[in-house]
């Protein structure tokens, strides 16, 4: 804690301005209280004046309001505190996953494509512009500047936005432990978060011919993927057990990305409904797989490990999307088609929040509205409407008809 030592500072001069300097309790590297002077330059004015300056900023020192803050270096604190307890899964020397930890942890509260998210930003650029700044020194001006420069160079919204949230993160844990009274990343706001590039979506009779083309286990890849909107690291992660015939429904309780974690958001841990062809895909999924248990995956490798989505994608869904001459997609494009297709079913925003699991949306919503269970059902039906053509209809007339159901 800070001790209350009445002093006046020395006021004295620098050339033609007035300039003062003072004692402040800090946080040393070790933790250890300790002292250090500071120095201000007040500027051209009368003696009086410029000591009245230098009593008001000395007022809480001299009141024993000022916390002491730490003099440890940014750099230093994220690798010999931040990482070894807030981010284990972090290579404190090279800022990259650690593989072998991860693999001695086993399924962890950390969500490894996350920590890699957070090991390439700083590495790539918060230690670069902050790594021999002491915590004290960093200033919401220094942060905002930083952003604003990191936007002109032409990285798009979202990734400056995962940095100021990295950033963020770090120097919360610095206030929770007591090395700074405030976060100077809050407040910090990310001009332009615009997608730099346009997401794509597929149509419903590109959807049924890329599902016809492709083999197992792509097509029930895309096919859980369109119907539910489900992230491709909640698929590779959905287990026998979360899978509900009786219900029709899963329950989306973890993620994979380089490792087993938990879901994106508190609102990605959710339950979505199944329609009637989709569950009649997975059944025939379970009756042709020789591991059926509660904790296996539904979709894994012939030894039961989780699959790579780059390489499916890379050596089946690409090849086959080239081949059929459908614009370029990701694994993510079929989410995006799941949301558009809910958009043009009539769906309210609300009831695809909730089969999203996104967590951007209103407080009050969050907290005073209530989801209907068969609102959603009828959601995902409409979906269902658009998917089971059976080549007889457009995509433009079954979605005509999903709308006036």
């Amino acid at each position: 804690m800070a001790r209350r030592r009445f002093q006046k500072g020395y006021l004295f001069r620098k050339g033609k301005v007035w300039a003062g300097r003072w004692w402040e309790d800090i946080i040393q590297e070790d933790g250890t209280p300790g002292r250090a002077r500071r120095f201000v330059t007040i500027g051209m004015m009368p003696k009086r004046q410029a000591q009245s300056f230098l009593d008001q900023h000395l007022q809480p020192f001299n009141r024993g309001t000022h916390q002491p803050q730490s003099v440890l270096l940014f750099d230093q604190f994220v690798r010999s505190r931040w990482i070894p307890a807030a981010m284990p899964l972090l290579d404190a020397v090279s800022l990259k996953l650690d593989r072998a930890a991860l693999s001695k942890m086993g399924p962890t509260s950390q969500r490894p494509g996350s920590v890699v998210a957070y090991g390439s930003y700083l590495r790539s650029h918060l230690v670069a512009a902050f790594g021999s700044k002491t915590l004290n020194e960093i200033t919401r001006w220094d942060i905002q500047n930083f952003l604003a420069e990191k936007l002109k160079q032409g990285y798009a919204g979202a990734h400056v936005h995962g940095m100021r949230t990295t950033m963020s993160k770090i120097l919360q844990s610095a206030v929770e432990w007591g090395l700074l009274t405030d976060n100077p990343a809050r407040g910090c706001r990310i001009a332009n978060r615009t997608p730099a590039k346009k997401r794509n979506f597929l149509m419903p009779d590109q959807v049924e011919s890329l599902t016809n083309a492709l083999p197992d286990p792509c097509r029930t890849i895309v096919l859980i993927a369109v119907s539910t909107g489900c992230r491709i690291g909640e698929i590779l992660a959905l287990r026998w057990g979360r899978v509900d015939f009786a219900a029709g429904s899963i329950a989306i309780e973890e993620t994979y990305s380089d490792g087993f974690g938990p879901p994106k958001t508190k609102s990605s841990r959710r339950i979505i409904p199944l329609s009637e062809s989709l569950k009649k895909a997975l059944k025939e999924r379970l009756a042709a797989s020789s591991r059926t248990n509660a904790e296996d995956l539904v979709l894994s490798t012939r030894t039961g490990t989780p699959l790579s989505p780059k390489n499916l994608r890379n050596r089946v869904l690409e090849p086959t999307r080239r081949k059929l001459g459908l614009p370029r997609i990701s694994w993510h494009s079929f989410r995006h088609t799941h949301t558009t297709w809910l958009s043009e079913a009539g769906v309210s925003p609300r009831v695809a929040q909730a089969i999203l699991g996104h967590s951007d949306v209103s407080m009050t919503l969050n907290i005073y509205t209530q989801i209907v269970p068969d609102s959603q059902r009828q959601a995902i039906e409409k979906i269902a409407a658009i998917l089971d053509t059976n080549g007889h209809k457009s995509g433009q007339a079954v979605l005509v008809e999903a709308n006036a159901r």
